[in-house]
């Protein structure tokens, strides 16, 4: 059974409302689920993943998230801008693994920069590649 687009990110989506919130009671997390940061353990099941969240009090915003979901129907990947205090900004770049409506694995990576050297995302539509029908993109 293929799981819906829209479904896979709303599993997604509860992990980062539980970073904005710095509560991971709500995260739809599997018993063994596991965290990688930067290549590094960051936990190896649900409750050391939701401590972990439940320390991001530091996050004051994320925002211009894009996601994507993979072929297989498992994989989500999310990427966006978190705000962190200090006017630091990280790019992050997230992907999940949903089975069954819970995550079972997390891996992020990141790069940070201070507010004033920060460049969005494009926002001129000449720099964005948009998709064809065929699912090949229309490079301009």
């Amino acid at each position: 059974m293929t799981v819906a687009r829209d479904e896979l990110i709303a599993t997604a989506k509860t992990y980062l409302d539980g970073i904005l919130a710095a509560d991971g009671s709500g995260a739809r997390l599997a018993d063994d689920c596991w965290r990688v940061e930067q290549g590094r353990n960051t936990g190896t099941n649900a409750e050391e993943v939701r401590a972990a969240l439940e320390t991001m009090s530091y996050v004051k915003a994320m925002r211009n998230i894009r996601w994507f979901v993979a072929d297989d129907g498992e994989n989500v990947f999310a990427w966006y801008l978190l705000d962190v205090e200090g006017g630091v900004t990280s790019f992050i770049a997230e992907r999940f693994r949903v089975v069954g409506g819970l995550i079972r694995e997390i891996e992020v990576v990141f790069a940070f920069a201070m507010g004033a050297e920060l460049q969005q995302w494009p926002d001129d539509p000449s720099m964005v590649w948009p998709r064809n029908p065929d699912g090949s993109y229309a490079m301009s």
